[in-house]
């Protein structure tokens, strides 16, 4: 069986192992997800979310780029791998030692005593994340993906059970602290047992360098978009406090499900996928087409119906505390869509050693969007916040994906064509919605229940009726033909 026949077979099998996983951890986290909501208050998920802007900046460092490194490099023995454990190994200590003295700094800024015990507690997870990176991504880079699954999925249940446990105890905020430590050091564990790898001693080879000094460019990169995507609720902490912050990342948490359940698990296939393929764009391309294809026929519905429905689907599930996290939803809902287009570019972009565009985009991203939220947080509270998402970032992520469809010479007619059929079907599926939504008064969960059945029933027909052949094409999801590749 010849090399392109298998990476084929490699991608579907890892798309089928990971998707299922996907679906039961799926079902037993977002009912664990909903009760700890109702359990905790939304001033426990804005004082993590503050403790989370320390942490997460400081883990794109600890990470070097490293992971990315080991996935896309082309050629990888032994001896490089051994110096890049005992590298990732090093900066983790050296992060958990500046994290333990600078936590009180930190809660000072934000005038929350409890956060220092929460960051000094959340900086174990740098040591974790060391030790973990090397093994994961290797698993990555050789398409281990059924074994990542059931990590993930035994990783997903546990920690959920626990978090559980932890919200009826009355343990407030640390439910979430707990979870988020557990789930790293569940993750390591697994992935120490299948890739039993061990650091070993520096040794400076040409292959070495080349992955250190991309690695470095990857974590310029991260630190730039982490920079960018955590500027809202830094200034949403420091302006508004941290209720109105719990609501805030608590929507977007929400929002951000389909990147974190569908997007970020394909992608953990395409990437080194796509890094196979850097020196050939046109098969290249007739991937990237087909997959987006089908990604979108599948998030469109999902970010529309959130969109739509997340009135009743937060008085319902959460309860009329969180009403206040219901307009943000709706806009992140509607802002997945250039999310995706943006994690779809620098997916492209990254696999084929372009991180350098990554920096520029985000050199102007971060700083348009920064002020806008600065400025209009202040007139309009939280409602400026949503402003300055609608108004920067569909506009700069369009440019961003602009950027790798000049890259592999994507056609007009090639783009729309992937854009026809779900964009179609969920455009009469809005309309359907609203109709309904319009012509029917009736209780929050009956009107929930209503809207799903009648967008999903929609959608359904609308992609039969527009291209019946398609349909059913992508219901096999990647068909795509040996001799396509």
């Amino acid at each position: 069986m010849n090399k392109p026949t298998n990476l084929k077979r490699n991608v579907v099998e890892s798309i089928l192992w990971m998707g299922t996983s996907s679906l039961v951890s799926q079902a037993v986290t977002w009912i664990v997800t909903i009760f700890v909501a109702r359990i905790l208050m939304p001033a426990d998920y804005g004082l993590v979310a503050l403790a989370g802007i320390y942490i997460g900046f400081t883990e794109y460092v600890n990470e070097f780029g490293i992971g990315t490194a080991i996935i896309q490099a082309e050629r990888l023995d032994e001896t490089d791998i051994r110096s890049m454990y005992s590298i990732s190994l090093i900066i983790g200590a050296i992060m958990t030692a500046v994290t333990l003295f600078i936590a009180p700094f930190v809660a000072a800024y934000f005038n929350e005593e409890k956060l220092i015990l929460i960051i000094r507690v959340l900086s174990i997870t740098f040591l974790i994340s060391s030790a973990r990176s090397v093994q994961r991504n290797l698993m990555i880079r050789e398409m281990k993906f059924s074994l990542i699954s059931r990590i993930e999925m035994v990783t997903r249940i546990v920690t959920s059970v626990v978090a559980l446990a932890c919200a009826l105890y009355g343990m407030g905020a640390w439910t979430l602290v707990v979870q988020y430590l557990l789930q790293n050091l569940l993750g390591f564990v697994g992935s120490a047992w299948y890739e039993r790898r061990l650091p070993g001693a520096i040794r400076i080879t040409p292959e070495f360098k080349k992955m250190l000094s991309f690695g470095f460019g990857i974590m310029n990169s991260k630190i730039l978009f982490y920079c960018n995507r955590s500027a809202d609720s830094f200034l949403v902490g420091t302006l508004l406090g941290k209720t109105l912050l719990g609501y805030y990342t608590f929507a977007l948490m929400l929002a951000d499900k389909p990147f974190e359940k569908i997007v970020s698990l394909l992608h953990q296939v395409f990437f080194p996928m796509f890094a196979k393929m850097q020196n050939d764009p046109e098969r290249l391309k007739t991937y990237l087409l087909r997959i987006m294809e089908i990604e979108l026929l599948i998030l469109s519905p999902i970010f529309l119906l959130i969109a739509l429905t997340s009135d009743n689907l937060v008085l319902v599930m959460l309860g009329n505390k969180w009403e206040s996290a219901i307009l943000p939803l709706q806009v992140f809902s509607f802002i997945g869509f250039f999310k995706y287009f943006e994690n779809v570019a620098g997916m492209v972009l990254t696999a084929t050693g372009r991180a350098r565009a990554q920096v520029v985009y985000v050199s102007l991203l971060f700083p348009a969007m920064a002020a806008g939220i600065y400025f209009l947080a202040q007139r309009y509270h939280l409602n400026g916040v949503l402003i300055a998402w609608c108004a920067i970032f569909p506009l700069l992520s369009c440019m961003y994906f602009a950027r790798i469809v000049k890259l592999i010479d994507i056609s007009f007619k090639e783009m729309a064509s992937i854009f026809k059929l779900p964009f179609g079907a969920a455009s009469v599926m809005v309309i359907m919605v609203l109709l309904v939504s319009g012509a029917v008064q009736t209780g929050n969960l009956n009107m929930l229940t209503i809207k799903i059945i009648m967008g999903i029933g929609t959608y359904l027909l609308v992609m039969v009726l527009l291209d019946k052949e398609k349909t059913f094409s992508m219901v096999r999801m990647l068909q795509i033909r040996k001799a396509d590749i």
